[in-house]
């Protein structure tokens, strides 16, 4: 709808700062004008949402290697040495992203992994599972990220009947405390 695009930081620090919205929703949100609208098609109306989606945190722990090098001991060694697990804590690694779906009336998500990693001395992998729970709770259980920021998720966001371009990232990882609001591989994470 011809209006610059803005970088908007939604969440900073823990507070909801700002939404987004387009040229047709901005006044009744009571947010700013932030050129938020996208369409599918000539054939569709704009709607607000997002394009690029990052995760950053304050709490970065630096690492050396690329992030295709470091294997799951790597990563292991990595909480060790940071202080961020102990010595034969059960410690899950999720790998490789597969799509997932949000219901934000609820505040639900959930998504696939093609993999589980049980990290320790000798990592053990299991069989792909889901990642669910409720958005705020996992998004408060964020503890730490691990390497640099790495923006390069490809997707597609479904909004009313549209489907548009997506993408995201974050450090090379997160760490989550553990929650009893997120479950992992369809049982509760307790």
């Amino acid at each position: 709808n011809g209006i610059k695009r803005e970088t908007v930081y939604i969440v900073k620090d823990g507070i909801l700062t700002a939404g987004l919205a387009d040229l047709f929703s901005a006044e009744g949100a009571g947010v700013p004008l932030t050129g938020a609208g996208r369409i599918e098609s000539c054939h569709h109306l704009p709607l607000a949402r997002m394009s690029n989606i990052r995760i950053q945190t304050k709490n970065v722990i630096p690492v050396e290697q690329e992030f295709e090098d470091l294997t799951p001991a790597g990563l292991y060694r990595i909480l060790l040495s940071a202080g961020l697990v102990k010595d034969n804590e059960e410690i899950i690694y999720l790998v490789g992203f597969q799509g997932g779906q949000v219901n934000p009336a609820f505040g639900h998500f959930v998504f696939n992994c093609s993999g589980i990693y049980r990290l320790g001395p000798d990592p053990l992998l299991y069989q792909p599972a889901i990642f669910a729970g409720n958005i705020l709770s996992a998004l408060k259980s964020i503890r730490a990220g691990i390497g640099g920021l790495k923006i390069d998720v490809m997707g597609t966001c479904g909004k009313m009947a549209q489907a548009v371009p997506s993408s995201g990232g974050s450090h090379y990882f997160l760490v989550l405390d553990h929650n009893p609001e997120i479950t992992i591989g369809g049982e509760t994470n307790e």
